[in-house]
């Protein structure tokens, strides 16, 4: 189990450069990384992209 809390998780995901994008795999949606609606993510589908996701091959899925 590991010790790090949903919030830890993702303000360290919204502190790297190299990190534009944060997708909720439950939801299917992505989020930029200073969206607002992130922080409601569960910790396990947290996923940090940084590129555009559509660019790496994944399917269109809608972002805020």
């Amino acid at each position: 189990m590991s010790k790090t809390t949903r919030w830890e998780k993702l303000l360290a995901m919204q502190r790297r450069e190299d990190v534009f994008f944060i997708e909720d795999k439950h939801l299917k949606l992505y989020h930029r990384k200073d969206c607002t609606r992130a922080e409601a993510i569960n910790k396990n589908d947290l996923v940090p992209y940084g590129t555009n996701p559509e660019t790496a091959g994944f399917p269109y899925r809608p972002f805020c």
